[in-house]
C-alpha cells in the first residue's frame, strides 16, 4: 500500500524526540486580542526573539531552543497561537493572517516594536504574513517548513466525503495527523488533493 506523503511525514515525526519542559517563564501572561486571549512566556534577556510553534502544537515545543537562545544573550518570547496551548479560541474562523494580527496585538503588549521571528510550519506562515503586512515589525525570520503557497489553505469542516474517509483509513494506522484533521480543521480541497489526502 501506498501511503500519501502527509502520513508518511506525520508518522514520522511521531518518533522525533520530545522536547524537554520548558521551565516557568521570568514573565508571562495573556493578552486581550482580536476576541481571544493570547498567552505568552519570556525568557532572559537581550535581543527579542519572538518563536511560533506549528499547528496543534504549543509553546512548550521550543525547550530545545530557548536555553541555547538564553545562553547567547537573546531574549526568547514564546505565544501559544489562537485555538492552542494556553491561549482561547473564538467563532472566528482560523487562518494565519488572523494569527499574525494576533501576534502583533502581543507585541504591542510588550512594547515591542520590533523583533526577530523563528516559525516552524503554521509558526512560518505567520512569520512570512507578518513580514508582508507589518514589515516594520519584523527585523529578522527564519521560516522553518512553512507553505510554498498559502493560496490553498484554508481551515474548514472536514465534511467532503473523500477526505473523511481518508481520515478514517488515516486513524487505523494510529496516524497522529487524523486526530488534527478530525477536529474541525480540514485542509482546503485542492490542498488535500495534492497531499493524495483527497481523490479527484
Amino acid at each position: 500500500m501506498h501511503l500519501p506523503i502527509a502520513i508518511v511525514l506525520a508518522l514520522l515525526t511521531a518518533h522525533l524526540p520530545v522536547p524537554p519542559i520548558l521551565g516557568p517563564p521570568a514573565a508571562a501572561g495573556i493578552v486581550p486580542v482580536n476576541g481571544v486571549r493570547i498567552w505568552y512566556g519570556s525568557y532572559g534577556s537581550g535581543v527579542p526573539i519572538v518563536l511560533l510553534e506549528g499547528g496543534k502544537d504549543s509553546a512548550d515545543d521550543w525547550g530545545f531552543l530557548v536555553p541555547g537562545l538564553i545562553k547567547n544573550g537573546y531574549r526568547a518570547i514564546v505565544i501559544d497561537t489562537r485555538c492552542q496551548g494556553r491561549s482561547t479560541c473564538s467563532p472566528q474562523p482560523l487562518g494565519y493572517h488572523r494569527f499574525a494580527q494576533d501576534v502583533v496585538g502581543v507585541m504591542d503588549r510588550l512594547n515591542l516594536r520590533c523583533a526577530a521571528f523563528v516559525g516552524f510550519s503554521d509558526g512560518a506562515i505567520v512569520g512570512l504574513d507578518l513580514a508582508m503586512h507589518h514589515p516594520g515589525r519584523v527585523s529578522r525570520l527564519f521560516a522553518h517548513g512553512a507553505n510554498s503557497s498559502v493560496s490553498t489553505v484554508t481551515f474548514m469542516p472536514a465534511t467532503d466525503p473523500a477526505v473523511r474517509r481518508r481520515i478514517g483509513e488515516a486513524k487505523a494506522l494510529a496516524d497522529p495527523l487524523a486526530g488534527f484533521l478530525d477536529e474541525g480543521a480540514a485542509l482546503a480541497p485542492e490542498t488535500a488533493l495534492a497531499l493524495g489526502l483527497r481523490e479527484p
